[in-house]
C-alpha cells in the first residue's frame, strides 16, 4: 500500500500590525485568497486529505480552515499541534508517523523553511517553496508509523496559486 503525503506551505500573511507576535500573525487577502484556491485545487484533481495536521500559528490555522471550507463536505478532521510552529523535519516526520492507520492521504500545513527541507529529504530539491504551496509526495509505506525523517517518496506533483497565473496549473512529475 502506499500513502500519500501533502505538504503544504501556510497562505501569504499580513505584516499590518507591527504589535503582533509571528505566531498571531493572520492571512492578508491575498492568503485568504490562495489558500481557498488550494482547497478547490485539491478537490478539483480529487486528492482530498483524510486528515489535516497544521501548526498552530494564526496564519497556518486559518490556511487550514479555509482548505477545508473550500473541500465542503468532503473536508476532514484539522489537528493543530504547536511542534510544528517553525518544525524541522525531523520534527515533521514524527508527527506524520502518527497519523491514524485509516489515513491515506495526508494534509500536513506549516512553514520554512522546514517544509522545503522536509521535501528535499522526502524526494526531490524544490527550487523555492513559495506561500500556500503543495508539494505531493507518494510514499512506499503501509502504515504512517513506518514514516522516519529518513523515508524517501516520490514527488508526484508541486502546485502554487501562482503558477495557474502563469506556467499552467502545476508541475508534475
Amino acid at each position: 500500500m502506499t500513502r500519500r503525503l501533502l505538504v503544504m506551505r501556510h497562505a501569504k500573511s499580513s505584516w499590518s500590525d507591527p504589535t503582533l507576535a509571528d505566531h498571531d500573525r493572520p492571512l492578508n487577502a491575498r492568503g485568504k485568497r490562495d489558500a481557498l484556491r488550494a482547497g478547490q485545487w485539491l478537490l478539483e484533481r480529487r486528492t482530498v486529505p483524510d486528515l489535516i495536521f497544521t501548526s498552530t500559528a494564526k496564519r497556518a490555522r486559518k490556511t487550514a480552515k479555509r482548505v477545508a471550507r473550500a473541500l465542503g463536505s468532503a473536508a476532514p478532521d484539522i489537528v493543530t499541534i504547536r511542534e510544528l510552529y517553525h518544525a524541522d523535519p525531523e520534527t515533521y516526520a514524527s508527527w506524520a508517523a502518527s497519523a491514524p492507520g485509516h489515513v491515506e492521504t495526508l494534509l500536513v500545513i506549516g512553514h520554512n523553511p522546514g517544509m522545503a527541507f522536509w521535501v528535499a529529504q522526502l524526494a526531490s530539491e524544490i527550487d523555492a517553496f513559495p506561500t500556500a504551496a503543495i508539494a505531493c509526495v507518494t510514499l512506499a509505506i503501509d502504515d504512517w508509523s513506518e514514516m522516519t525523517v529518513g523515508t524517501r517518496g516520490d514527488l508526484e506533483w508541486f502546485w502554487y496559486p501562482k503558477l495557474e497565473s502563469h506556467e499552467g496549473k502545476h508541475h508534475e512529475r
